[in-house]
């Protein structure tokens, strides 16, 4: 009778806890928590690496979200056009279209969306590999969600070239209805060693940062939208006057150039 009970239960992961699979039960839960989207993920592929070798094997298109950890250090957490899709349509219609998304670059939206996952993704690893007391937690903890990046080459412009602990795994999203993968990549050391080259990182993140403020942005103050028919709009003339719902003044909306 027990093991029938159990039949249809996966598999437990028996022994001490790994990164790895800190990884793997942090997705599932985020993506739980935050879009009430369910998520499996795939055994969890942990290496060594550099960035040239990380950049030449990103999925394209792909979702690279710069996250920030103590010590002005730097990570990525990547994101394919399928998990990204998922994300979105969960949180938008409440299911995932059972089949694959398209094959688009991904939009401030689509980052913004993602935003929340991605900070408790990292926040469960950090809980998970401190409470194991595991010796890559400091290199693993702290890390939050910074901005997205417009395309590969600004990861080489941005990070260190220093050694990174890579994360590769598959996750299956909304019980089938898409395939997606995603990676991490944090520094290797935790802060505080082989920093030899500190002050000079901190005065690269201060830069970035003053450049990334220093940004020209144009936004418009919306009061009020209506659709007019061409003939209407070319009766406007000096004097016209639109006459705009009472509460309008009170639901001004601040908009960028694509809305």
């Amino acid at each position: 009778m027990r093991r029938k009970a159990g039949a249809d239960r996966p598999p437990p992961e028996i022994g001490r806890l790994t990164a790895g699979k800190a990884v793997r039960a942090a997705v599932v839960q985020a993506a739980d928590e935050v879009a009430g989207l369910a998520a499996t993920a795939g055994l969890v592929d942990e290496s060594r690496t550099t960035l040239d070798p990380f950049i030449e094997a990103l999925p394209d298109p792909a979702l690279l979200a710069l996250v920030e950890g103590p010590g002005a250090r730097f990570g990525l957490v990547v994101l394919d056009a399928q998990a990204v899709a998922a994300l979105i349509e969960m949180q938008t219609t409440g299911r995932v279209v059972p089949r694959p998304a398209e094959a688009r670059a991904p939009t401030r939206t689509d980052a913004i969306m993602s935003a929340d996952f991605i900070d408790r993704f990292l926040e469960l690893i950090e809980l998970r590999v401190t409470e194991a007391e595991l010796e890559v937690a400091p290199a693993m903890s702290g890390f939050r969600y910074g901005l997205a990046l417009a395309e590969p080459r600004a990861i080489s412009m941005t990070l260190e070239d220093i050694p990174y602990r890579a994360f590769r795994f598959e996750v299956d999203l909304g019980r089938g209805a898409k395939k997606g993968a995603m990676q991490i990549l944090l520094p290797y050391d935790p802060p505080g060693i082989n920093r030899a080259g500190a002050a000079e990182t901190e005065a690269f993140a201060e830069a970035m940062r003053a450049q990334v403020l220093e940004t020209h942005a144009t936004l418009t103050a919306t009061l009020f939208k209506r659709r007019m028919t061409l003939a209407e709009v070319a009766r406007f003339e000096v004097g016209t006057q639109l006459v705009l719902p009472r509460d309008t003044l009170s639901k001004i909306a601040v908009e960028a150039l694509d809305g």
